[in-house]
């Protein structure tokens, strides 16, 4: 649960940490620009972000991660799939034999842990962070995929005819999914704008909005790709074909349905190497595991 804003009011001003005036002139420039009130307060320098990171810590009953003081290896960070790491808030920062250290804004979000526990067979051990601490930690991941995709579109703007974009996103897009170890990928046009959305752990994660005059060309290119008939737009087609990209393969099941905006794609990754569980992976119990063995 989120911390509410009069509560953190209680935290920083009644302590005097924060004049009161200071937390206003934040909290008005929150309401307008939608920025996190913590963020601003750091940023303008009515907090220092280790002391902020402090009390915070402290009213979760947790320990303060100054995640720069880091050097965090790529292969805990990738613990957590980017998608999951930004929806939640967390990163793996630390590991001590049998136990990950997660930085997090939201040490509350215990259900969460709960699950990486499960998922990782290793005990979790939560910190709070602050949330420029996360964000610059989230960048270690390949980039944020709204960001490429926005420069795809602004080059297409620009070179409106230039198919080698169209493909580059439609590679962005499947690599993107594989690299969050999503089993299924929706595309689905809106009157806004087409959303993609990657299932991960049987959750669905929006992972961005690309603008909807274009999606008939990511239509078309993943039509080709899954040698489907690129002039028919009014039945449902099914089709597959195999991704393979620096150093990545996997196959692809595809379903093309037309709907009021357009065409509706939905993909199943079919990723032999990142779909192997082992028993524990399914959930048994230590008594259950040997008598299975």
């Amino acid at each position: 649960m989120q911390i509410t804003v009069e509560k953190l009011k209680e935290l920083l001003v009644k302590s005097g940490q924060v004049p009161e005036k200071n937390f206003q002139i934040a909290l008005m420039e929150s309401l307008s620009t939608k920025k996190p009130i913590d963020w601003l307060l750091i940023e303008k320098g009515y907090i220092s972000s280790g002391n902020y990171g402090k009390i915070l810590a402290d009213f979760y009953h947790t320990e303060y991660a100054d995640l720069t003081k880091y050097n965090i290896p790529l292969d805990l960070v990738k613990i957590i799939p980017e998608l999951v790491s930004r929806a939640q808030r967390a990163i793996v920062f630390d590991r001590d034999g049998v136990t990950l250290s997660v930085a997090t804004t939201r040490p509350d979000n215990y259900e969460f842990f709960k699950l990486l526990e499960k998922r990782t067979g290793l005990s979790i051990k939560v910190f709070f962070t602050t949330p420029m601490n996360l964000e610059n930690a989230l960048n270690m991941y390949k980039g944020d995929l709204g960001d490429q995709v926005k420069k795809l579109i602004d080059d297409l703007k620009a070179n409106p005819q230039n198919e080698e974009n169209i493909v580059k996103l439609v590679n962005l897009i499947m690599e993107y999914a594989h690299d969050n170890r999503a089993s299924d990928i929706h595309i689905e046009p809106m009157k806004i704008g087409v959303s993609v959305r990657f299932r991960i752990d049987g959750v669905l994660h929006e992972a961005v909005i690309y603008p909807l005059e274009i999606h008939p060309r990511v239509v078309f290119r993943l039509k080709i790709m899954s040698q489907l008939r690129t002039d028919e737009h009014g039945a449902a087609q099914d089709g597959r074909f195999s991704y393979k990209q620096n150093q990545i393969s996997f196959d692809v099941r595809v379903s093309i349905l037309p709907i009021t905006n357009g065409e509706n794609i939905v993909m199943r990754i079919l990723s032999e190497s990142s779909r192997r569980y082992n028993l524990e992976d399914l959930g048994f119990l230590p008594e259950d595991l040997k008598r299975v063995r």
